[in-house]
């Protein structure tokens, strides 16, 4: 079963309640963050990844952490979040040990990790990575990859 299926399904069922919110301000509901996430998730497999492959999150605490998280499992990716309050090497030691392919950063911990970035791993920089995911252009995956929610 994918998580990301009970996104897609909450969309369907009622898609104008808020779904995330930073403080008083709702940053999106449950459409857009369905919308968002199935663009991440398009945006995620057109860097080359492939269902099952590792995706680490070295973020702060924000909504593009949460965004970026259903889009990884939308795509059928496994997600390797990394506490952000590490140290460079100590993130870098994560994406080793994991096999991630890609990392996804804020500004702040892609400095920290630049110099320790593991090989066969690249780093997708917040601000950037998030534009390019939710262009216009960015091509929505379609459903979650997995089984439907109710399905044995």
């Amino acid at each position: 079963m994918n998580l990301a299926r009970w996104l897609e399904r909450a969309a369907a069922i009622d898609g104008s309640r808020p779904a995330l919110a930073l403080g008083d301000a709702i940053v999106c509901d449950y459409r857009q963050f369905a919308d968002r996430s199935a663009r991440g998730a398009g945006w995620l497999r057109a860097q080359g990844l492939a269902p099952g492959d590792r995706v680490a999150l070295f973020r702060g605490n924000d909504p593009d952490y949460l965004l970026w998280l259903w889009s990884i499992w939308w795509a059928g990716l496994v997600a390797v979040p990394i506490n952000a309050k590490l140290h460079g090497l100590e993130a870098a030691y994560i994406l080793g040990h994991s096999g991630a392919r890609l990392c996804l950063a804020d500004g702040e911990r892609a400095g920290l990790l630049a110099a320790h970035v593991p090989e066969g791993c690249s780093i997708a920089v917040g601000a950037r990575a998030g534009r390019d995911a939710r262009d216009a252009d960015a091509t929505p995956l379609g459903a979650p990859l997995g089984t439907p929610l109710g399905t044995p």
